[in-house]
């Protein structure tokens, strides 16, 4: 599977400027977790008009310079190739930096490679910074295993899962369930959904979030009947607000509890 749910995710939040300033982006493949940091922080720094049909919009001087590599306002923070890990040092080096102002985009991002090899007095470096970053200063930090950073780091961060390899099966018969119990009001149905629904992997339920999303648009459009179209309007504003929870890790139990106060 590809990126394309995140971009799709990144490009809605950027055209409605919410996104946020921390952002952990995991997968195994360094391919996967480059291509996505790369539109999200093309997002970041994009210069395109918030009503473009899509964002990074890939033609501002910001967007181009990015795809050359010489935006003065990405910086990278690598481990020194004769060190095992990310130093303190250079967390230190990089806070004085995110308190510099921007050169020429609206915002400065900073990628940390390798960030599961932050030391513990790096990432006590690195949380205070996202306590209190520079409100123009944002980071994407790149792991493999997020298993191995503070919790408090990851709880100041949006995770973002590079190329997941989701059951496909398993969420889109889902959705066709959860569409169907909210459109006839059948509550029994959705809790039983639901119950399913909580017990997907993070990644599965984030596609289900998103699968719902397009489903209720689509639906919107081809309505038959004015009430049936006000109902998929109303339904996808709430799938709207529940990528917007997940977008801050909100558990999935409370984002279903929010879906399902819509038939009680």
């Amino acid at each position: 599977m590809s990126n394309d749910n995140n971009k799709r995710l990144i490009s809605k939040l950027a055209r409605s400027g919410r996104l946020t300033h921390a952002y952990i982006i995991i997968g195994e493949s360094e391919a996967d977790r480059q291509e996505l940091c790369d539109y999200l922080a093309a997002a970041l720094l994009c210069a395109g008009a918030a009503e473009a049909e899509q964002l990074p919009c890939g033609k501002c001087s910001h967007c181009r310079k990015l795809s050359k590599k010489i935006h003065p306002d990405l910086i990278r923070i690598e481990r020194q190739p004769d060190k095992k890990e990310l130093l303190v040092d250079q967390i230190r080096e990089m806070s004085r930096e995110a308190y510099v102002l921007p050169n020429e985009a609206d915002r400065k991002v900073f990628v940390i490679e390798e960030a599961e090899r932050l030391n513990s007095n790096a990432q006590n470096a690195m949380l205070k910074l996202l306590e209190e970053p520079p409100e123009y200063a944002c980071f994407i930090l790149l792991v493999t295993n997020p298993g191995s950073l503070f919790d408090t780091v990851r709880s100041r961060c949006v995770e973002l899962y590079a190329s997941v390899k989701a059951n496909t099966h398993e969420y889109s018969e889902l959705s066709r369930e959860i569409v169907s119990s909210l459109l006839k009001h059948d509550s029994m149905a959705l809790v039983g959904a639901c119950y399913k629904a909580e017990k997907l992997e993070k990644a599965a339920f984030d596609l289900l979030i998103d699968e719902l999303y397009a489903v209720f648009i689509d639906a919107a459009k081809k309505a038959e009947s004015y009430e049936k179209k006000i109902r998929c309007i109303e339904l996808t504003e709430l799938i709207e607000k529940l990528q917007d929870m997940r977008n801050y890790n909100v558990a999935a139990g409370h984002c279903l509890g929010l879906l399902l106060s819509q038939l009680t």
